[in-house]
C-alpha cells in the first residue's frame, strides 16, 4: 500500500515530537529543573515521581479508567516535570490534573468532582475527607482547573502517545504468546510507569523488555520469532544491549518503589 505524503509527514512529525521527550540517564539526573535549579537530590526527585504516579494509578483504577488512559496520565506527569520543578508545583495537584486531562484525551472523560473525590480519598482517607469535604473539594477544584492549561502548554499540546501496551499486543500476536505471559507483561508495563522509563526508551523497547521478563517469570523460553519477516526477531538482533538495560530498569522499579515507601514511612 502506498503511503500518502500527508501520512508520511505525520509519521515524521510524530518521531520529532517523541524525540523531544527522550533523555539520557545523565540528563535525567543532572538537567531536570528540580535537580538543576533547586538542588533536589536524584533520590528525592525520583521519589516524587513515584509518589505522583502511584496517586495516578490508584485514583485511575478507582475511577475505572483503562490502563491506556492511566498510562497517558503518568506519561503527562513525567513529561511535565522535565520542564518544571517539583518545588514550584505540588505534584499531587499535577497528578490530579494529568488524570483529568488524560480522561479527555483518551475519550474516557470523568467528571471533575469524581476525580477530586477519588484523589482526596487517596490522600486524606475517607474519614478525613468527609470531615473537610467542602474545603478539600474547593482546593482541588481550583488547583486542577488552574493547572490544566499549564500542563497542556508544557506538553506542547502533544497528546498523541503510543504506549508499550500497544506493542505488547503486537508482539503477543506475532509470538502467539500464552495468556499468562501477556498478562504478566501488561502488569510489568503498568508498574514500570512509576519510573520515567518513557523518558529514556521508546515504547517498543519497553514492551519488548516486559515481554522477555514475562516469559522468564512464567518459566518459559523466550521465542526468537520469525527470523526473516518478524519484527520481534529484528528487534532482538538490533537492540539486544539496549533491551538488557530496559529489563534492568523495569526490575529496579519494585526495589526503588519499596525504598521510597520506607523513606516516607520513616518521616512519621
Amino acid at each position: 500500500m502506498k503511503v500518502s505524503t500527508g501520512t508520511q509527514a505525520r509519521f515524521s512529525l510524530g518521531s520529532i515530537a517523541m524525540d523531544q521527550w527522550l533523555f539520557t540517564r545523565e540528563e535525567l539526573q543532572t538537567t531536570m529543573p528540580s535537580i538543576f535549579n533547586d538542588c533536589m537530590s536524584v533520590h528525592e526527585e525520583q521519589g516524587r515521581r513515584i509518589a505522583g504516579c502511584a496517586l495516578i494509578q490508584t485514583v485511575g483504577c478507582r475511577l475505572g479508567l483503562s490502563p491506556i488512559a492511566i498510562a497517558t496520565a503518568t506519561t503527562f506527569f513525567h513529561r511535565f516535570y522535565t520542564r518544571h520543578s517539583f518545588h514550584d508545583f505540588n505534584f499531587e495537584y499535577i497528578a490530579g490534573t494529568c488524570i483529568f486531562l488524560a480522561g479527555k484525551v483518551e475519550e474516557a472523560h470523568r467528571k471533575l468532582s469524581d476525580v477530586i473525590a477519588a484523589a482526596a480519598a487517596f490522600k486524606y482517607g475517607t474519614e478525613n475527607h468527609n470531615k473537610e469535604k467542602s474545603r478539600v473539594f474547593i482546593e482541588w477544584r481550583e488547583a486542577i482547573l488552574s493547572h490544566e492549561i499549564l500542563v497542556m502548554e508544557t506538553l506542547c499540546f502533544d497528546f498523541a502517545i503510543k504506549h508499550p501496551q500497544y506493542y505488547l499486543f503486537e508482539f503477543a500476536e506475532e509470538l502467539k504468546a500464552p495468556t499468562d505471559v501477556l498478562e504478566s507483561a501488561s502488569a510489568l508495563a503498568f508498574d514500570s510507569a512509576r519510573l520515567p522509563l518513557c523518558l529514556m526508551y521508546k515504547p517498543r523497547l519497553i514492551a519488548a523488555g516486559c515481554m522477555i521478563l514475562a516469559y522468564r517469570a512464567n518459566g518459559l523460553e523466550v521465542p526468537l520469532g520469525d527470523r526473516e519477516n518478524g519484527r520481534w526477531s529484528s528487534l532482538l538482533a538490533k537492540d539486544s544491549d539496549t533491551l538488557e538495560e530496559v529489563m534492568y530498569e523495569i526490575m529496579t522499579v519494585y526495589q526503588t518503589s519499596e525504598s521510597h515507601m520506607n523513606s516516607e514511612r520513616s518521616r512519621y
